[in-house]
C-alpha cells in the first residue's frame, strides 16, 4: 500500500511540473473614443503577454480594423490584419515587439503594440521605423515603446 501511495505521488508531481502554463487571451477594443479621452483608439494602446497568448480584437465601435505595420513586428513572425468591422484573433508565438495599426485611421493615430516575452528582441528596429509613420501615430506610439526597458 505505501509503495502505491508513493507512486501515485510521484505521479501527481510530475504532471504538475510538466504541465505547461496555460495560455491567455487579451481583449483588445476598437475604439472612437478611449476611457482615457484619446479619440481613435485600441484600449488597452499596449498589452504585455507570453508566447502562445492571444489578442481578441474586438470591434465596439465600427469602422476600425487591426494590422500590423511592416518592418514593426520581429522579422521571424508572420503579418496579421483584420477586415474592417472584423473581430479576430492573434496568437502570439515570437518573442518581440509588434506594432499594429487601423488602416482607415492611422493618421489620427490609431496605433497600438503587443510586447510579446522578452519585447527587447526587436525594439531597436521598432524604434527606427517610428519615424515612417504619419505625426499623430508618431506621438501616440512613442510613449508605449518608451515604456519597454531599453
Amino acid at each position: 500500500m505505501p509503495i502505491k501511495n508513493t507512486l501515485l505521488a510521484t505521479a501527481m508531481l510530475v504532471g504538475l511540473v510538466a504541465a505547461p502554463a496555460a495560455a491567455e487571451t487579451i481583449e483588445v477594443k476598437m475604439l472612437n473614443k478611449s476611457e482615457t479621452g484619446d479619440f481613435m483608439a485600441y484600449e488597452p494602446a499596449s498589452v504585455s503577454i507570453e508566447p502562445g497568448d492571444t489578442v481578441h480584437f474586438t470591434v465596439v465601435d465600427k469602422g476600425h480594423n487591426a494590422q500590423s505595420v511592416d518592418g514593426m513586428i520581429p522579422k521571424e513572425a508572420e503579418g496579421f490584419g483584420g477586415q474592417i468591422n472584423e473581430e479576430f484573433e492573434v496568437t502570439f508565438e515570437v518573442e518581440g515587439t509588434y506594432v499594429y495599426k487601423c488602416l482607415p485611421h492611422v493618421y489620427s493615430g490609431m496605433v497600438g503594440v503587443v510586447k510579446v516575452g522578452d519585447a527587447s528582441k526587436n525594439l531597436d528596429e521598432v524604434r527606427k521605423k517610428v519615424s515612417d509613420l504619419p505625426n499623430l501615430a508618431r506621438k501616440r506610439l512613442k510613449p508605449l515603446l518608451a515604456a519597454e526597458g531599453s
